[in-house]
Protein backbone atom coordinates (compact mmCIF):
# COMPACT_ATOMS: atom_id res chain seq x y z
CA UNK A 1 0.00 0.00 0.00
CA UNK A 2 1.38 3.38 -0.97
CA UNK A 3 0.66 6.35 1.29
CA UNK A 4 1.81 9.96 1.13
CA UNK A 5 2.40 11.80 4.39
CA UNK A 6 2.21 15.59 4.37
CA UNK A 7 3.14 17.69 7.35
CA UNK A 8 2.98 21.40 6.51
CA UNK A 9 3.15 24.15 9.06
CA UNK A 10 3.72 26.96 6.51
CA UNK A 11 3.91 27.28 2.76
CA UNK A 12 7.24 26.04 1.35
CA UNK A 13 9.62 28.45 -0.24
CA UNK A 14 12.63 26.23 -0.84
CA UNK A 15 13.53 24.55 -4.09
CA UNK A 16 15.46 21.28 -3.82
CA UNK A 17 18.59 21.25 -5.85
CA UNK A 18 18.87 19.40 -9.19
CA UNK A 19 20.65 16.41 -7.62
CA UNK A 20 17.67 15.83 -5.36
CA UNK A 21 15.28 15.99 -8.27
CA UNK A 22 17.31 13.40 -10.16
CA UNK A 23 17.26 11.09 -7.17
CA UNK A 24 13.49 11.43 -6.93
CA UNK A 25 13.14 10.59 -10.61
CA UNK A 26 15.03 7.38 -9.85
CA UNK A 27 12.72 6.66 -6.89
CA UNK A 28 9.62 7.15 -9.05
CA UNK A 29 11.11 4.84 -11.68
CA UNK A 30 11.65 2.13 -9.05
CA UNK A 31 8.07 2.51 -7.82
CA UNK A 32 6.71 2.27 -11.37
CA UNK A 33 8.74 -0.88 -11.99
CA UNK A 34 7.38 -2.42 -8.79
CA UNK A 35 3.76 -1.80 -9.73
CA UNK A 36 4.34 -3.05 -13.27
CA UNK A 37 5.73 -6.26 -11.76
CA UNK A 38 2.71 -6.54 -9.47
CA UNK A 39 0.33 -6.03 -12.38
CA UNK A 40 2.17 -8.67 -14.38
CA UNK A 41 1.86 -11.18 -11.53
CA UNK A 42 -1.83 -10.42 -11.02
CA UNK A 43 -3.03 -10.03 -14.59
CA UNK A 44 -0.33 -11.91 -16.46
CA UNK A 45 -2.82 -14.07 -18.30
CA UNK A 46 -4.38 -11.08 -20.08
CA UNK A 47 -1.40 -9.03 -21.27
CA UNK A 48 -0.23 -8.40 -24.80
CA UNK A 49 3.36 -8.31 -25.91
CA UNK A 50 3.97 -5.30 -28.10
CA UNK A 51 7.63 -6.00 -28.64
CA UNK A 52 7.67 -6.83 -32.32
CA UNK A 53 5.28 -6.87 -35.23
CA UNK A 54 5.37 -10.66 -35.56
CA UNK A 55 4.95 -11.25 -31.84
CA UNK A 56 2.14 -8.71 -31.75
CA UNK A 57 0.16 -10.46 -34.49
CA UNK A 58 0.53 -13.90 -32.94
CA UNK A 59 -0.36 -12.78 -29.41
CA UNK A 60 -3.20 -10.61 -30.66
CA UNK A 61 -4.71 -13.53 -32.59
CA UNK A 62 -4.60 -15.78 -29.53
CA UNK A 63 -6.09 -13.09 -27.34
CA UNK A 64 -8.92 -12.41 -29.81
CA UNK A 65 -9.69 -16.11 -30.02
CA UNK A 66 -9.81 -16.43 -26.23
CA UNK A 67 -11.97 -13.31 -25.85
CA UNK A 68 -14.44 -14.55 -28.47
CA UNK A 69 -14.68 -17.94 -26.78
CA UNK A 70 -15.23 -16.43 -23.31
CA UNK A 71 -17.73 -13.90 -24.66
CA UNK A 72 -19.81 -16.62 -26.31
CA UNK A 73 -19.82 -18.55 -23.05
CA UNK A 74 -21.02 -15.51 -21.13
CA UNK A 75 -23.72 -14.88 -23.75
CA UNK A 76 -25.02 -18.44 -23.55
CA UNK A 77 -25.13 -18.16 -19.74
CA UNK A 78 -27.17 -14.98 -20.01
CA UNK A 79 -24.34 -12.74 -18.74
CA UNK A 80 -24.78 -10.23 -21.54
CA UNK A 81 -22.87 -7.32 -19.96
CA UNK A 82 -19.77 -9.50 -19.47
CA UNK A 83 -20.04 -10.72 -23.06
CA UNK A 84 -20.28 -7.15 -24.39
CA UNK A 85 -17.14 -6.14 -22.48
CA UNK A 86 -15.11 -8.94 -24.07
CA UNK A 87 -16.51 -8.34 -27.56
CA UNK A 88 -15.72 -4.63 -27.15
CA UNK A 89 -12.15 -5.55 -26.20
CA UNK A 90 -11.92 -7.57 -29.42
CA UNK A 91 -13.16 -4.59 -31.44
CA UNK A 92 -10.55 -2.38 -29.81
CA UNK A 93 -7.91 -4.71 -31.26
CA UNK A 94 -9.69 -5.62 -34.50
CA UNK A 95 -12.44 -3.07 -35.33
CA UNK A 96 -13.78 -5.09 -38.30
CA UNK A 97 -14.21 -8.40 -36.48
CA UNK A 98 -17.63 -9.62 -37.68
CA UNK A 99 -18.17 -12.09 -34.82
CA UNK A 100 -17.64 -9.36 -32.22
CA UNK A 101 -19.83 -6.86 -34.09
CA UNK A 102 -22.70 -9.33 -34.37
CA UNK A 103 -22.18 -10.46 -30.79
CA UNK A 104 -22.50 -6.93 -29.39
CA UNK A 105 -25.60 -6.38 -31.49
CA UNK A 106 -27.23 -9.61 -30.24
CA UNK A 107 -26.37 -8.94 -26.59
CA UNK A 108 -27.61 -5.35 -26.71
CA UNK A 109 -30.88 -6.56 -28.29
CA UNK A 110 -31.31 -9.07 -25.47
CA UNK A 111 -30.63 -6.44 -22.81
CA UNK A 112 -33.03 -3.99 -24.47
CA UNK A 113 -35.78 -6.60 -24.55
CA UNK A 114 -35.20 -7.57 -20.93
CA UNK A 115 -35.16 -3.99 -19.66
CA UNK A 116 -38.39 -3.34 -21.51
CA UNK A 117 -40.15 -5.80 -19.24
CA UNK A 118 -39.11 -4.73 -15.74
CA UNK A 119 -38.32 -1.68 -13.60
CA UNK A 120 -39.74 1.81 -13.70
CA UNK A 121 -39.69 1.94 -17.51
CA UNK A 122 -41.76 -1.19 -17.98
CA UNK A 123 -44.12 -0.84 -20.96
CA UNK A 124 -43.49 2.89 -21.07
CA UNK A 125 -45.52 4.37 -23.92
CA UNK A 126 -47.76 1.26 -24.08
CA UNK A 127 -45.58 -0.46 -26.66
CA UNK A 128 -46.78 -3.72 -28.17
CA UNK A 129 -46.24 -6.71 -25.93
CA UNK A 130 -44.34 -9.67 -27.34
CA UNK A 131 -44.56 -13.20 -26.03
CA UNK A 132 -41.72 -14.24 -23.77
CA UNK A 133 -39.99 -17.59 -23.74
CA UNK A 134 -38.89 -19.29 -20.53
CA UNK A 135 -35.25 -18.24 -21.06
CA UNK A 136 -36.27 -14.62 -21.55
CA UNK A 137 -38.37 -14.69 -18.39
CA UNK A 138 -35.40 -16.07 -16.46
CA UNK A 139 -33.13 -13.30 -17.76
CA UNK A 140 -35.70 -10.66 -16.80
CA UNK A 141 -35.94 -12.11 -13.30
CA UNK A 142 -32.14 -12.17 -12.95
CA UNK A 143 -31.78 -8.54 -14.00
CA UNK A 144 -34.50 -7.52 -11.55
CA UNK A 145 -33.28 -9.66 -8.62
CA UNK A 146 -31.56 -7.71 -5.86
CA UNK A 147 -29.94 -10.87 -4.47
CA UNK A 148 -28.57 -11.76 -7.90
CA UNK A 149 -27.01 -8.33 -8.38
CA UNK A 150 -25.58 -8.40 -4.84
CA UNK A 151 -24.00 -11.78 -5.66
CA UNK A 152 -22.31 -10.22 -8.70
CA UNK A 153 -20.92 -7.44 -6.49
CA UNK A 154 -19.66 -10.06 -4.02
CA UNK A 155 -17.76 -11.78 -6.83
CA UNK A 156 -16.10 -8.47 -7.75
CA UNK A 157 -15.26 -7.84 -4.09
CA UNK A 158 -13.70 -11.30 -3.76
CA UNK A 159 -11.52 -10.61 -6.80
CA UNK A 160 -10.32 -7.44 -5.06
CA UNK A 161 -9.51 -9.51 -1.97
CA UNK A 162 -7.36 -11.82 -4.10
CA UNK A 163 -5.49 -8.80 -5.47
CA UNK A 164 -5.05 -7.49 -1.91
CA UNK A 165 -3.58 -10.84 -0.81
CA UNK A 166 -1.12 -10.79 -3.73
CA UNK A 167 -0.16 -7.22 -2.90
CA UNK A 168 0.92 -8.24 0.60
CA UNK A 169 3.94 -10.10 -0.84
CA UNK A 170 5.41 -6.82 -2.08
CA UNK A 171 7.00 -3.98 -0.08
CA UNK A 172 4.82 -1.38 1.56
CA UNK A 173 6.17 2.03 0.58
CA UNK A 174 5.52 5.44 2.10
CA UNK A 175 6.52 8.73 0.53
CA UNK A 176 6.98 11.49 3.12
CA UNK A 177 7.47 15.22 2.90
CA UNK A 178 7.78 17.68 5.80
CA UNK A 179 8.53 21.38 6.16
CA UNK A 180 9.39 23.26 9.32
CA UNK A 181 10.26 26.81 10.34
CA UNK A 182 11.65 27.94 13.66
CA UNK A 183 13.42 30.72 15.58
CA UNK A 184 16.83 30.08 17.03
CA UNK A 185 18.89 32.73 18.89
CA UNK A 186 19.26 35.75 16.59
CA UNK A 187 17.83 34.16 13.48
CA UNK A 188 15.42 31.65 12.12
CA UNK A 189 15.65 28.24 10.47
CA UNK A 190 13.74 26.83 7.54
CA UNK A 191 13.99 23.20 6.44
CA UNK A 192 12.38 20.80 3.99
CA UNK A 193 12.76 17.03 4.35
CA UNK A 194 11.42 14.33 2.07
CA UNK A 195 12.13 10.69 1.48
CA UNK A 196 10.99 7.10 1.14
CA UNK A 197 10.16 4.55 3.85
CA UNK A 198 9.84 0.84 3.06
CA UNK A 199 8.92 -2.43 4.78
CA UNK A 200 9.30 -5.81 3.09
CA UNK A 201 7.95 -9.04 4.60
CA UNK A 202 10.84 -11.53 4.68
CA UNK A 203 9.29 -14.35 6.73
CA UNK A 204 5.64 -14.93 7.60
CA UNK A 205 5.79 -18.69 8.29
CA UNK A 206 3.27 -19.34 5.52
CA UNK A 207 0.70 -16.73 6.61
CA UNK A 208 0.79 -14.79 3.33
CA UNK A 209 0.66 -17.95 1.22
CA UNK A 210 -2.32 -19.34 3.13
CA UNK A 211 -4.07 -15.98 3.05
CA UNK A 212 -3.75 -15.85 -0.73
CA UNK A 213 -5.00 -19.44 -1.03
CA UNK A 214 -7.96 -18.66 1.25
CA UNK A 215 -8.86 -15.56 -0.77
CA UNK A 216 -8.95 -17.65 -3.95
CA UNK A 217 -11.19 -20.21 -2.26
CA UNK A 218 -13.46 -17.40 -1.07
CA UNK A 219 -13.63 -16.14 -4.66
CA UNK A 220 -14.81 -19.59 -5.74
CA UNK A 221 -17.39 -19.52 -2.95
CA UNK A 222 -18.70 -16.16 -4.19
CA UNK A 223 -18.94 -17.54 -7.73
CA UNK A 224 -20.79 -20.63 -6.48
CA UNK A 225 -23.15 -18.42 -4.49
CA UNK A 226 -23.85 -16.53 -7.72
CA UNK A 227 -24.68 -19.83 -9.43
CA UNK A 228 -26.87 -20.93 -6.50
CA UNK A 229 -28.99 -17.79 -6.67
CA UNK A 230 -29.20 -18.15 -10.46
CA UNK A 231 -30.43 -21.73 -10.03
CA UNK A 232 -33.06 -20.66 -7.47
CA UNK A 233 -34.31 -17.98 -9.86
CA UNK A 234 -34.44 -20.53 -12.68
CA UNK A 235 -36.69 -22.91 -10.75
CA UNK A 236 -38.97 -20.25 -9.26
CA UNK A 237 -39.53 -18.63 -12.66
CA UNK A 238 -39.94 -22.01 -14.41
CA UNK A 239 -42.58 -23.08 -11.88
CA UNK A 240 -44.55 -19.84 -12.29
CA UNK A 241 -44.06 -19.93 -16.08
CA UNK A 242 -45.49 -23.44 -16.51
CA UNK A 243 -48.44 -22.63 -14.26
CA UNK A 244 -49.21 -19.59 -16.37
CA UNK A 245 -48.85 -21.55 -19.61
CA UNK A 246 -51.25 -24.20 -18.29
CA UNK A 247 -53.75 -21.56 -17.17
CA UNK A 248 -53.52 -19.78 -20.52
CA UNK A 249 -54.03 -23.00 -22.51
CA UNK A 250 -56.97 -23.95 -20.31
CA UNK A 251 -58.54 -20.50 -20.76
CA UNK A 252 -58.22 -20.67 -24.57
CA UNK A 253 -59.63 -24.19 -24.56
CA UNK A 254 -62.56 -23.48 -22.25
CA UNK A 255 -63.64 -20.40 -24.21
CA UNK A 256 -63.65 -22.33 -27.47
CA UNK A 257 -65.35 -25.25 -25.76
CA UNK A 258 -68.00 -22.97 -24.25
CA UNK A 259 -68.76 -21.56 -27.71
CA UNK A 260 -69.08 -25.08 -29.15
CA UNK A 261 -71.62 -26.32 -26.57
CA UNK A 262 -73.83 -23.21 -26.63
CA UNK A 263 -75.70 -24.35 -29.78
CA UNK A 264 -76.60 -27.65 -28.09
CA UNK A 265 -78.01 -25.81 -25.10
CA UNK A 266 -79.93 -23.44 -27.39
CA UNK A 267 -81.33 -26.43 -29.26
CA UNK A 268 -82.48 -28.06 -26.02
CA UNK A 269 -84.07 -24.82 -24.87
CA UNK A 270 -86.01 -24.40 -28.11
CA UNK A 271 -87.23 -28.00 -28.05
CA UNK A 272 -88.34 -27.63 -24.43
CA UNK A 273 -90.31 -24.45 -25.24
CA UNK A 274 -92.10 -26.36 -28.03
CA UNK A 275 -92.71 -29.34 -25.75
CA UNK A 276 -90.50 -31.71 -27.76
CA UNK A 277 -88.38 -32.84 -24.77
CA UNK A 278 -89.28 -33.56 -21.17
CA UNK A 279 -88.61 -31.15 -18.33
CA UNK A 280 -86.10 -33.52 -16.71
CA UNK A 281 -84.13 -33.72 -19.95
CA UNK A 282 -84.01 -29.94 -20.31
CA UNK A 283 -83.10 -29.36 -16.65
CA UNK A 284 -80.26 -31.89 -16.92
CA UNK A 285 -78.93 -30.12 -20.03
CA UNK A 286 -79.25 -26.69 -18.43
CA UNK A 287 -77.40 -27.94 -15.35
CA UNK A 288 -74.46 -29.13 -17.47
CA UNK A 289 -74.41 -25.85 -19.38
CA UNK A 290 -74.35 -23.79 -16.19
CA UNK A 291 -71.60 -26.01 -14.83
CA UNK A 292 -69.46 -25.16 -17.87
CA UNK A 293 -70.31 -21.47 -17.50
CA UNK A 294 -69.05 -21.43 -13.92
CA UNK A 295 -66.00 -23.43 -15.00
CA UNK A 296 -65.25 -20.69 -17.55
CA UNK A 297 -65.33 -18.05 -14.81
CA UNK A 298 -63.10 -20.18 -12.55
CA UNK A 299 -60.54 -20.69 -15.32
CA UNK A 300 -60.41 -16.95 -16.01
CA UNK A 301 -59.68 -16.35 -12.32
CA UNK A 302 -56.94 -19.00 -12.32
CA UNK A 303 -55.42 -17.37 -15.40
CA UNK A 304 -55.22 -13.92 -13.79
CA UNK A 305 -53.73 -15.36 -10.59
CA UNK A 306 -51.10 -17.31 -12.55
CA UNK A 307 -50.21 -14.21 -14.59
CA UNK A 308 -49.84 -12.12 -11.43
CA UNK A 309 -47.60 -14.78 -9.86
CA UNK A 310 -45.30 -14.75 -12.90
CA UNK A 311 -45.18 -10.95 -12.98
CA UNK A 312 -44.15 -10.97 -9.32
CA UNK A 313 -41.29 -13.35 -10.09
CA UNK A 314 -40.19 -11.04 -12.91
CA UNK A 315 -40.60 -7.96 -10.68
CA UNK A 316 -42.77 -6.23 -13.28
CA UNK A 317 -44.33 -3.09 -11.87
CA UNK A 318 -47.37 -2.83 -14.11
CA UNK A 319 -49.69 -5.80 -13.64
CA UNK A 320 -51.39 -7.58 -16.51
CA UNK A 321 -48.82 -6.72 -19.16
CA UNK A 322 -46.82 -9.93 -19.56
CA UNK A 323 -47.55 -12.69 -22.05
CA UNK A 324 -45.74 -15.95 -22.79
CA UNK A 325 -45.34 -18.50 -25.53
CA UNK A 326 -47.81 -21.29 -24.79
CA UNK A 327 -46.14 -23.94 -26.96
CA UNK A 328 -43.08 -25.79 -25.70
CA UNK A 329 -41.70 -29.28 -26.25
CA UNK A 330 -42.31 -31.87 -23.56
CA UNK A 331 -39.09 -33.54 -22.45
CA UNK A 332 -38.31 -36.98 -21.13
CA UNK A 333 -35.47 -38.16 -18.91
CA UNK A 334 -33.39 -41.21 -19.75
CA UNK A 335 -31.23 -41.20 -16.59
CA UNK A 336 -31.67 -43.35 -13.49
CA UNK A 337 -31.59 -42.17 -9.89
CA UNK A 338 -27.93 -43.09 -9.31
CA UNK A 339 -26.85 -41.03 -12.30
CA UNK A 340 -28.83 -38.05 -11.01
CA UNK A 341 -27.17 -38.40 -7.59
CA UNK A 342 -23.69 -38.43 -9.17
CA UNK A 343 -24.58 -35.37 -11.25
CA UNK A 344 -25.75 -33.53 -8.13
CA UNK A 345 -22.53 -34.31 -6.25
CA UNK A 346 -20.48 -32.98 -9.16
CA UNK A 347 -22.54 -29.90 -10.03
CA UNK A 348 -24.67 -28.60 -7.15
CA UNK A 349 -23.27 -25.09 -6.45
CA UNK A 350 -24.58 -24.98 -2.86
CA UNK A 351 -22.85 -28.31 -2.14
CA UNK A 352 -19.63 -26.94 -3.64
CA UNK A 353 -19.98 -23.90 -1.39
CA UNK A 354 -19.93 -26.15 1.69
CA UNK A 355 -16.95 -28.10 0.33
CA UNK A 356 -15.07 -24.86 -0.34
CA UNK A 357 -16.08 -23.55 3.10
CA UNK A 358 -14.30 -26.53 4.67
CA UNK A 359 -11.20 -25.74 2.62
CA UNK A 360 -11.42 -22.05 3.60
CA UNK A 361 -11.73 -23.01 7.27
CA UNK A 362 -8.67 -25.25 6.93
CA UNK A 363 -6.68 -22.35 5.50
CA UNK A 364 -8.03 -20.17 8.31
CA UNK A 365 -6.63 -22.61 10.86
CA UNK A 366 -3.26 -22.63 9.11
CA UNK A 367 -3.22 -18.83 9.09
CA UNK A 368 -3.92 -18.81 12.82
CA UNK A 369 -1.06 -21.25 13.49
CA UNK A 370 1.26 -19.20 11.27
CA UNK A 371 0.46 -16.06 13.27
CA UNK A 372 1.87 -17.80 16.37
CA UNK A 373 5.26 -18.20 14.68
CA UNK A 374 8.00 -15.57 14.23
CA UNK A 375 7.70 -12.81 11.66
CA UNK A 376 10.66 -11.12 10.03
CA UNK A 377 10.47 -7.77 8.24
CA UNK A 378 13.15 -5.79 6.44
CA UNK A 379 12.78 -2.08 7.10
CA UNK A 380 14.52 0.97 5.76
CA UNK A 381 14.26 4.62 4.84
CA UNK A 382 16.12 7.16 2.77
CA UNK A 383 15.57 10.90 3.15
CA UNK A 384 17.10 14.15 1.93
CA UNK A 385 16.65 17.66 3.24
CA UNK A 386 17.49 21.31 2.61
CA UNK A 387 18.16 23.69 5.53
CA UNK A 388 18.57 27.46 5.61
CA UNK A 389 19.50 29.78 8.51
CA UNK A 390 18.75 33.56 8.37
CA UNK A 391 20.62 35.84 10.78
CA UNK A 392 18.87 38.73 12.53
CA UNK A 393 15.73 37.92 10.56
CA UNK A 394 17.30 39.48 7.45
CA UNK A 395 16.81 38.29 3.89
CA UNK A 396 20.53 37.52 3.55
CA UNK A 397 21.15 33.85 4.33
CA UNK A 398 23.93 31.71 5.58
CA UNK A 399 23.91 28.23 4.15
CA UNK A 400 23.74 25.33 6.57
CA UNK A 401 24.32 21.72 5.69
CA UNK A 402 22.49 21.73 2.36
CA UNK A 403 21.64 19.18 1.15
CA UNK A 404 22.04 16.46 3.73
CA UNK A 405 20.97 12.86 3.70
CA UNK A 406 19.98 10.28 6.26
CA UNK A 407 19.18 6.62 5.93
CA UNK A 408 18.11 3.68 8.02
CA UNK A 409 18.25 -0.08 7.38
CA UNK A 410 17.18 -2.79 9.75
CA UNK A 411 15.67 -6.17 10.47
CA UNK A 412 12.67 -6.53 12.77
CA UNK A 413 11.59 -9.84 14.33
CA UNK A 414 8.22 -10.24 16.03
CA UNK A 415 7.27 -13.30 18.06
CA UNK A 416 3.97 -13.87 19.92
CA UNK A 417 4.57 -15.22 23.43
CA UNK A 418 1.54 -16.49 25.39
CA UNK A 419 -0.61 -13.44 24.83
CA UNK A 420 2.34 -11.05 24.80
CA UNK A 421 4.47 -9.83 21.88
CA UNK A 422 8.24 -9.70 21.77
CA UNK A 423 9.92 -7.44 19.20
CA UNK A 424 13.63 -7.48 18.37
CA UNK A 425 15.25 -5.18 15.85
CA UNK A 426 18.78 -4.74 14.58
CA UNK A 427 19.55 -1.63 12.63
CA UNK A 428 22.16 0.60 11.09
CA UNK A 429 21.54 4.28 10.45
CA UNK A 430 23.17 7.52 9.44
CA UNK A 431 22.01 10.89 10.79
CA UNK A 432 23.49 14.03 9.17
CA UNK A 433 24.56 17.26 10.80
CA UNK A 434 21.72 19.73 11.34
CA UNK A 435 21.47 23.42 12.18
CA UNK A 436 18.96 22.79 14.96
CA UNK A 437 21.16 20.37 16.93
CA UNK A 438 24.63 21.60 15.94
CA UNK A 439 26.15 18.15 15.81
CA UNK A 440 28.10 16.56 13.05
CA UNK A 441 27.23 13.66 10.81
CA UNK A 442 26.75 10.47 12.82
CA UNK A 443 26.59 6.83 11.67
CA UNK A 444 25.48 4.21 14.19
CA UNK A 445 24.12 0.71 14.58
CA UNK A 446 22.33 -1.05 17.40
CA UNK A 447 19.82 -3.56 18.67
CA UNK A 448 16.56 -3.11 20.55
CA UNK A 449 14.12 -5.44 22.26
CA UNK A 450 10.59 -4.71 23.37
CA UNK A 451 8.01 -6.86 25.13
CA UNK A 452 4.34 -5.93 24.95
CA UNK A 453 2.86 -7.48 28.09
CA UNK A 454 -0.48 -9.23 27.42
CA UNK A 455 -1.10 -7.02 24.40
CA UNK A 456 -2.17 -9.96 22.20
CA UNK A 457 -4.60 -12.01 24.29
CA UNK A 458 -6.70 -12.65 21.20
CA UNK A 459 -3.94 -15.04 20.11
CA UNK A 460 -5.00 -17.47 22.83
CA UNK A 461 -8.57 -17.82 21.49
CA UNK A 462 -7.90 -17.59 17.75
CA UNK A 463 -6.76 -21.23 17.53
CA UNK A 464 -9.88 -22.49 19.31
CA UNK A 465 -12.12 -20.34 17.11
CA UNK A 466 -10.42 -21.76 14.01
CA UNK A 467 -11.04 -25.32 15.24
CA UNK A 468 -14.69 -24.55 15.94
CA UNK A 469 -15.11 -22.93 12.50
CA UNK A 470 -13.56 -25.97 10.80
CA UNK A 471 -15.76 -28.42 12.74
CA UNK A 472 -18.86 -26.35 11.93
CA UNK A 473 -17.94 -26.26 8.23
CA UNK A 474 -17.53 -30.04 8.15
CA UNK A 475 -20.88 -30.53 9.85
CA UNK A 476 -22.58 -28.13 7.43
CA UNK A 477 -21.06 -30.08 4.55
CA UNK A 478 -22.43 -33.36 5.87
CA UNK A 479 -25.88 -31.83 6.43
CA UNK A 480 -25.85 -30.36 2.94
CA UNK A 481 -24.94 -33.72 1.38
CA UNK A 482 -27.91 -35.38 3.11
CA UNK A 483 -30.19 -32.55 2.02
CA UNK A 484 -28.99 -32.77 -1.58
CA UNK A 485 -29.56 -36.54 -1.67
CA UNK A 486 -33.10 -36.05 -0.34
CA UNK A 487 -33.86 -33.27 -2.84
CA UNK A 488 -32.61 -35.35 -5.77
CA UNK A 489 -34.66 -38.36 -4.69
CA UNK A 490 -37.79 -36.24 -4.16
CA UNK A 491 -37.36 -34.55 -7.54
CA UNK A 492 -36.71 -37.86 -9.32
CA UNK A 493 -39.73 -39.61 -7.80
CA UNK A 494 -41.93 -36.57 -8.46
CA UNK A 495 -40.86 -36.78 -12.09
CA UNK A 496 -41.72 -40.50 -12.22
CA UNK A 497 -45.10 -39.73 -10.67
CA UNK A 498 -45.74 -36.87 -13.13
CA UNK A 499 -44.77 -39.11 -16.06
CA UNK A 500 -47.29 -41.77 -15.00
CA UNK A 501 -49.98 -39.12 -14.53
CA UNK A 502 -49.18 -37.76 -17.98
CA UNK A 503 -49.55 -41.18 -19.58
CA UNK A 504 -52.87 -41.72 -17.81
CA UNK A 505 -54.09 -38.25 -18.84
CA UNK A 506 -53.28 -38.95 -22.49
CA UNK A 507 -55.30 -42.18 -22.36
CA UNK A 508 -58.21 -40.46 -20.62
CA UNK A 509 -58.19 -37.54 -23.06
CA UNK A 510 -58.09 -39.87 -26.10
CA UNK A 511 -60.98 -41.95 -24.74
CA UNK A 512 -63.08 -38.85 -23.94
CA UNK A 513 -62.51 -37.42 -27.43
CA UNK A 514 -63.63 -40.67 -29.04
CA UNK A 515 -66.68 -40.89 -26.77
CA UNK A 516 -67.80 -37.33 -27.50
CA UNK A 517 -67.31 -37.81 -31.25
CA UNK A 518 -69.43 -40.97 -31.19
CA UNK A 519 -72.21 -39.26 -29.25
CA UNK A 520 -72.14 -36.28 -31.63
CA UNK A 521 -72.74 -38.68 -34.56
CA UNK A 522 -75.45 -40.56 -32.68
CA UNK A 523 -77.14 -37.26 -31.74
CA UNK A 524 -77.10 -36.13 -35.37
CA UNK A 525 -78.87 -39.38 -36.21
CA UNK A 526 -81.39 -38.88 -33.39
CA UNK A 527 -80.06 -41.88 -31.52
CA UNK A 528 -78.97 -40.06 -28.28
CA UNK A 529 -80.30 -37.41 -25.97
CA UNK A 530 -78.75 -33.92 -25.65
CA UNK A 531 -78.11 -34.54 -21.95
CA UNK A 532 -75.98 -37.60 -22.80
CA UNK A 533 -73.96 -35.55 -25.27
CA UNK A 534 -73.53 -32.79 -22.69
CA UNK A 535 -72.30 -35.37 -20.15
CA UNK A 536 -69.65 -36.60 -22.58
CA UNK A 537 -68.55 -33.04 -23.36
CA UNK A 538 -68.16 -32.28 -19.63
CA UNK A 539 -66.02 -35.41 -19.25
CA UNK A 540 -63.94 -34.29 -22.24
CA UNK A 541 -63.44 -30.87 -20.65
CA UNK A 542 -62.31 -32.52 -17.39
CA UNK A 543 -59.98 -34.83 -19.33
CA UNK A 544 -58.36 -31.87 -21.11
CA UNK A 545 -57.94 -30.03 -17.83
CA UNK A 546 -56.31 -33.11 -16.30
CA UNK A 547 -54.02 -33.40 -19.32
CA UNK A 548 -52.91 -29.75 -19.11
CA UNK A 549 -52.23 -30.08 -15.39
CA UNK A 550 -50.21 -33.24 -16.01
CA UNK A 551 -48.24 -31.38 -18.72
CA UNK A 552 -47.55 -28.57 -16.25
CA UNK A 553 -46.56 -30.97 -13.46
CA UNK A 554 -44.23 -32.91 -15.76
CA UNK A 555 -42.45 -29.77 -16.97
CA UNK A 556 -42.19 -28.43 -13.41
CA UNK A 557 -40.83 -31.79 -12.19
CA UNK A 558 -38.11 -31.70 -14.87
CA UNK A 559 -37.19 -28.14 -13.82
CA UNK A 560 -37.05 -29.29 -10.19
CA UNK A 561 -34.77 -32.18 -11.14
CA UNK A 562 -32.50 -29.81 -13.08
CA UNK A 563 -32.27 -27.64 -9.99
CA UNK A 564 -31.63 -30.69 -7.79
CA UNK A 565 -28.62 -31.77 -9.90
CA UNK A 566 -27.39 -28.19 -10.34
CA UNK A 567 -27.67 -28.00 -14.16
CA UNK A 568 -30.57 -25.88 -15.34
CA UNK A 569 -30.60 -27.09 -18.98
CA UNK A 570 -29.46 -30.69 -18.52
CA UNK A 571 -32.86 -32.33 -19.10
Amino acid sequence: MLNVKLQNRTAPNLCPNPNMRRRWVAVIFVLSAQFMLLAAVTFGGHSLAFCSEGGLSEDRGKLIEQYLKDAQGYFEDGKYHHAIKLWTSVLAISPDNEIALKGVEKAEAKIAKIKTFFGRDVFKGMQKISKLSLDECIEIAKEASLLFNIAKEQVDLSRSKVFEAKRSFFPSLTLSWAESKGIREAGKTHSVEYGLEARQPALRSGELVYTLAQSRVNLNIAEMNYDTIEMDIYYEVAEAYYKFVQAKKMLLYIKEFYRDITPFYTMAKNKHERGLIADIEYLDTESKYNQMHFKNISVESDYEIAKLALEQKLNIERAGTVDVEEDFALKTIDKDLDTCLFLAVDNRPDLKIEELSVKSAEYGKRITLAKDLPKVDLTGEYKEASEVYRENFQRSTREGVDPHRKWYAGVEVTWPLMGSTGTYSSYKRKDPATLSTFHGSDESQGNTFKLGVLDNLKQLTDAEEADVALARAKQNLEDKRKKVIKEVKDAFYNYEKAKIQMEAAVVQKTFSEKESNILKVKHSLGDSRISELMDSLVRLMDANETYLKAERDLSTAIAALNKAIGLKDYF
